[in-house]
């Protein structure tokens, strides 16, 4: 905070209508109290300056509370727009790539010497892509809980990323049992219609994954 601001806060903080009131009661209390002899009176008054007195100081803990918790807004306001402007830039850097492997699988000639695998490669290069933007977005979320603790959201959070890990395990085991399936020039029909029904199981399964990582991308 600046010199500058720190006097404006002061000057708005002292000529507050309130502020203003509550000091001269309290000066004209404390007069009043030099100048009386009465026990029972000087005690009303003591109670009466020590009741200003605190409301004073409520007051002023308060103002500055708030104009304290502004200045922190504000200051984390800014940081969320300078994240939000990387996250755009990072979203328009994704759609430019996945353009680019669009691009490259609808050339005739290109696409007669790709394999297989490098499409797989293009594919998990996108979704490496999209999980660091939903950490990114994760942790710019958990940045304002201190600002707003009602805003609790390290639960959602956890169980986000325990569904992102199970939807990567049984992608992962799909991956093995596309490897089997390839593989089953050894194994029997029934062997092969098993493999085929525990992958459509679980590809069942990720789509119910997703579909509840969606749903629970909401804070309340």
């Amino acid at each position: 905070m600046s010199l500058k601001e720190r006097w404006k806060f002061f000057l708005k903080l002292i000529f507050d209508p309130w502020i203003i009131i509550l000091i001269i009661s309290t000066v004209l209390l404390t007069n009043l109290l030099t100048a009386q002899k009465d026990a029972t009176i000087q005690g009303i008054l003591t109670l009466l300056i020590s009741v200003c007195s605190g409301i004073i100081g409520s007051v002023i803990t308060k103002r500055l509370d708030e104009f304290t918790e502004g200045k922190i807004i504000v200051a984390r306001a800014k940081t969320a727009s300078r994240n939000l402007q990387n996250q755009f830039q990072n979203v328009l850097a994704l759609e430019n790539r996945v353009r680019t492997y669009l691009k490259r699988l609808t050339d005739t000639e290109y696409s007669k010497q790709i394999s297989q695998e490098v499409v797989k490669t293009y594919f998990e290069e996108i979704i490496e892509n999209c999980l660091s933007l939903q950490e990114r977005v994760l942790y710019s979320l958990d940045d304002w809980k201190d600002v707003l603790p009602d805003l609790d959201i390290s639960k959602a959070i956890n169980h986000i990323r325990d569904l992102q890990r199970r939807i990567e395990e049984f992608a992962q085991q799909n991956e093995q049992l596309d490897q089997e399936l390839k593989d089953s020039i050894n194994k029997s029909s029934i062997e092969i219609e098993q493999l085929q029904a525990e992958k459509e199981k679980n590809e069942k399964k990720v789509a119910l994954l997703q579909t509840e990582l969606i749903n629970n991308f909401s804070f309340r």
